[in-house]
Parts: C-alpha cells; sequence; structure tokens
C-alpha cells in the first residue's frame, strides 16, 4: 500500500513538474488568479510583460498593485474597464474570447500590445475558482497591420482624389473652347480634345500615341524643342506666337 502511495506521489510530482516546465518556457505569459482575483503563479513571460524582474517579485504583489502601475486601452485607443479584463469574466462565469489590449506604464510609457485569453477552472458545481489568462505580446505585428491599414487608407484617398481629378480634367477638355493636349516624355500624344483635333485637322482618337511629325509635320521642328525644354526644366512657356 505505501508503495503505492510513493508511486502516486512520484508521478504527481512529475506530472507537477513537467506542466510548471511547459509554463515556464510557453512564448505566452502565464498568469492564474484565485477566485478573489488575486495573483496566485505566473511565468518568466508574464513578469517580464508587466515589467517585473522576475514572477517571484510579481507575485508578491497584489493584483491591484499591478493593475495600478498601468493605463489600459481596447483595440481602438479607448479606456479599457477593469472589469471587462478576461480574468475578471472568466471569474464572473463568462467565456470570453481573446482580447486585445494596449498598454503602457503610467502617463510617459512605451505603449505595447497584448493579445490576452482567459479561461476559468470551476468546481464540481461549476462554480468557477481560478482562472488563467494567457498574454502574447503582438506589438509588431500590430502595428505593421495598422502601417498596411493606413497605407490603404492613404491609397484609397489618392484614388479618389485621382477619380475627382480625372473629372475635373474631363470636363475642363470636354468644354474648353481652345485647343488641349498632352504628351509623355517620348512626346507623343497622349490626348487632345475635340478643339485641338479640329485645329490639326484630324479625329482626336488618331493623335494618341503618335508625334508631333506624324500628326502635324510642318511644326514639329517648332514643337518638339519647346515641349522638350518644358520638360526638362519645368519652366512653363506661355504666350508664344507661331504660324502654320
Amino acid at each position: 500500500m505505501s508503495r503505492t502511495v510513493e508511486q502516486s506521489t512520484g508521478a504527481l510530482a512529475a506530472s507537477r513538474e513537467l506542466v510548471d516546465a511547459i509554463l515556464a518556457n510557453l512564448r505566452d505569459g502565464v498568469i492564474v488568479f484565485d477566485r478573489q482575483g488575486e495573483l496566485l503563479w505566473g511565468n518568466e513571460q508574464a513578469a517580464h510583460l508587466v515589467g517585473y524582474s522576475s514572477p517571484e517579485a510579481m507575485l508578491q504583489a497584489r493584483a491591484g498593485e499591478v493593475r495600478g502601475l498601468f493605463r489600459l486601452f481596447d483595440a481602438d485607443g479607448r479606456p479599457f474597464e477593469a472589469a471587462q479584463l478576461p480574468h475578471r469574466r472568466a471569474l464572473a462565469g463568462e467565456d470570453p474570447g481573446p482580447v486585445l489590449i494596449r498598454f503602457r506604464r503610467g502617463d510617459d510609457g512605451e505603449e505595447r500590445i497584448s493579445e490576452v485569453r482567459s479561461i476559468a477552472i470551476r468546481d464540481e458545481a461549476g462554480v468557477p475558482q481560478h482562472a488563467i489568462s494567457f498574454f502574447r505580446e503582438v506589438t509588431r505585428e500590430h502595428r505593421l497591420v495598422e502601417e498596411q491599414r493606413s497605407a490603404a487608407d492613404e491609397y484609397a484617398a489618392l484614388y479618389r482624389e485621382a477619380q475627382r481629378t480625372t473629372a475635373l480634367l474631363d470636363a475642363l477638355y470636354g468644354s474648353a473652347p481652345v485647343g488641349l493636349g498632352s504628351w509623355d516624355r517620348d512626346l507623343r500624344y497622349v490626348r487632345v480634345n475635340d478643339a485641338l483635333a479640329a485645329i490639326n485637322e484630324r479625329p482626336a482618337e488618331e493623335h494618341v500615341g503618335r508625334t508631333f511629325r506624324e500628326v502635324v509635320p510642318q511644326l514639329a521642328h517648332i514643337l518638339e524643342p519647346i515641349v522638350r525644354r518644358v520638360l526638362d526644366t519645368g519652366e512653363a512657356v506661355i504666350a508664344l506666337e507661331m504660324t502654320g
């Protein structure tokens, strides 16, 4: 009988050592809370995440003291109420899903972001007796997402602006009583309005992709140097008269 007890005790100790080793080496921070929400156990990652040198130092502090060190915010930057912390909800009988929490130490600390999950350990009657919280820091990953989202918003704004600009340009080309045209860096027509097409005595669609020499050969020797100089210097040529 005593041998059986010794074997059971040894197996229990080995199991606990195995669990401790697994929890201690997880990438996630792990904290165990009692029914009153006080800290019972934590691993190295959890201690470092909340700014303590070791799990022992963290466990010497009360849960309220630990929370008092930080300003908490939700994913959108709004203040995060302590009652909504996942472990509190788990101890209240809820089944909270993962929550993204922004936090910083004091008012001037660097903001960090963690994904927090909590589960309740219940007694035979189903009443929560402990809560286990898992913390995974996702600051870098979330910053990348925010940067990508910001870039996407910027691109969307540029696209909307381009649409407005294009609409204005279309209106200008369609209604201007004077000849309007644009050319690329190879001095090929990109776009002309009907007024310029009439001046050149060719349909507008026959301009696109063609050079001055192909459209107005009699003026090409005058127009090419002018447009090339504008492209090279960025300086406008205004009120230049020519005859053709």
